[in-house]
């Protein structure tokens, strides 16, 4: 898992640090969670994520089955999972949702237990800004290419619009009681609130802007609004990867406060022009490279290049630093350590 992978991995970031890793593990296809607070403190991390529950199923061969029925394998060197045979892929109606069995019940503690003790621990130990990240819950569009198959969501759109619909909606009804059940307890504590679904390839929105403001921003739209309604104080950050500029306008009249991760070689992703367009609506979180400049680059190269990005797009505020997707195994430890200390150090 990532947690071990190597090269690198969780565990050998921890060793170059000098850290006796605590226990960790991976939840969701690649995050682990959590973080030893010590090296938070090292590099200077000042937010602390409380994450919702995510009950699953272990299979054979290392799948699982996630609250939702769907199932996901891992790569080979098992730092990723993804998701496969979609169990709605054969879905001709309205009527094949309605009778799919297998939705996650909000009543479930596995989703909740715990949660309003750590953010309340969060709260009493640190003056960090606390980000509920809804998790399982935080998508309606990745979720929905989950349970039909990525492609077919691209054609439902088009040719199935009354499935679509459907399916959404009942997505976005199951994803609001998780994200009531999860967030009521905790909506005085939490700082941000964490949602996404990936709307870009690394050349393109995955659809055209006015299909997106007509078919996929409404839901958005009432998905922030039934999230402000629970936690009035938070902010909204939305993560979205990959070439997504021109549906930026879209996020924001949605009601996105931030957007992550701004992935800088995707297409039309500069970083300095998206903040120059929209930094005065929109607070920007990412662009550090994972994807050459991270794995590739010597330290002293990562230092150089994280302090020109920090004196960029640091100016005026409405940044926040942070790597341009999670940081994966074939980054270098002492490549992390110099991003961070590139921001932490004079």
């Amino acid at each position: 898992s990532i947690v071990d992978s190597d090269p690198h991995g969780y565990r050998g970031l921890c060793r170059h640090l000098g850290i006796s890793a605590e226990p960790a593990h991976r939840i969701g296809s690649y995050v682990v969670y959590p973080v030893d607070e010590r090296i938070l403190r090292r590099f200077g991390v000042d937010f602390r994520h409380v994450r919702i529950g995510e009950p699953k199923v272990e299979l054979r061969g290392g799948a699982v089955e996630d609250c939702y029925g769907v199932r996901w394998v891992p790569t080979p060197s098992k730092s990723m999972y993804y998701p496969t045979d979609p169990p709605l892929a054969g879905a001709k109606g309205v009527e094949d949702v309605e009778d799919y069995d297998k939705w996650p019940d909000a009543g479930d503690p596995a989703f909740t237990s715990g949660k309003a003790e750590e953010a309340e621990g969060l709260r009493e130990r640190t003056d960090c800004a606390i980000m509920a990240d809804l998790g399982v819950a935080s998508n309606f569009i990745h979720r929905y290419a989950q349970l039909r198959g990525f492609s077919q969501w691209l054609l439902d759109i088009r040719l199935r619009p009354e499935l679509f619909e459907a399916l959404v909606s009942k997505i976005f009804d199951v994803n609001t009681e998780l994200a009531e059940a999860f967030l009521t307890p905790i909506a005085d504590l939490v700082d941000v609130v964490c949602i996404s679904d990936d709307m870009g390839s690394q050349a393109s929105p995955f659809v055209s802007r006015e299909a997106y403001g007509l078919r996929i921003k409404p839901w958005l739209k009432r998905r922030i609004d039934s999230l402000r309604r629970i936690a009035p104080r938070a902010k909204v950050l939305y993560h979205s990867c990959g070439s997504v500029r021109q549906l930026i306008p879209e996020f924001i009249d949605a009601g996105v406060d931030i957007l992550n991760p701004i992935q800088p070689l995707a297409a039309g992703m500069e970083p300095l022009q998206i903040k120059a367009e929209y930094g005065g609506r929109l607070c920007l979180h990412g662009v550090i490279d994972i994807q050459r400049m991270l794995p590739f680059s010597t330290p002293e190269e990562v230092r150089a290049t994280v302090r020109g990005i920090l004196d960029l797009m640091g100016e005026g505020g409405g940044y926040v630093m942070a790597p341009s997707h999670q940081i994966q195994a074939d980054i270098p430890a002492e490549n992390v350590v110099a991003m961070y200390e590139a921001a932490t150090m004079p």
